[in-house]
């Protein structure tokens, strides 16, 4: 596992993530013996619990709505790196064109079951809190996510590039 991990200290999160569903995948066969390799595989190791539990979360949700609402909470810098960009229940609701308990049910599935994705932050106002991502890990491990993200991305510069070659032939 510590080979797997290496020097990086932004994997700490997924470390973490992984060792838990670790213990419950040694838990589902049967909580006997030692928790082993075998155990950590089955979790998805380092590259993949993270993408696999994102993943099981999803299921029975919205996806479209879903995906509305991580495309909010998420952005990329100058240097095309994705980054978390929180936002408020009630702008997470207007961007996914739902109703802020959709929103509720979306935070609660990814924050709920050991998982906190995304965690909400009352921020001065409570009827209205902050929701953002826990960890840039999300961004990068869930595939799904990854591809939204850089999906929005380009539709975001091919629209400024419009935009831009618009205003010099005006």
């Amino acid at each position: 596992v510590l080979n797997a991990l290496g020097d990086r200290f932004d994997r700490l999160p997924v470390l973490q993530h992984a060792l838990m569903r670790t213990f419950d995948a040694w838990r589902a066969a049967g909580a006997t013996g030692p928790i082993d390799l075998v155990h950590f595989d089955t979790a998805g190791g380092l590259e993949n619990a993270l993408d696999r539990d994102a993943e099981r979360a999803l299921v029975g949700l919205d996806a479209a709505a879903v995906e509305k609402v991580f495309k909010r909470l998420t952005d990329t810098d100058s240097n095309g790196r994705r980054i978390r960009s929180p936002a408020r229940f009630s702008e997470l609701a207007a961007a996914a064109g739902i109703d802020r308990a959709k929103v509720e049910a979306i935070a609660a599935r990814f924050e709920g079951e050991g998982r906190s994705f995304v965690h909400p932050a009352p921020d001065g106002r409570p009827e209205d809190p902050r929701l953002d991502i826990s960890h840039e890990s999300l961004i990068r491990q869930w595939v799904r996510l990854r591809d939204w993200v850089d999906a929005e991305r380009k539709a975001r510069d091919s629209y400024l590039g419009l935009v831009e070659r618009a205003a010099r032939y005006s």
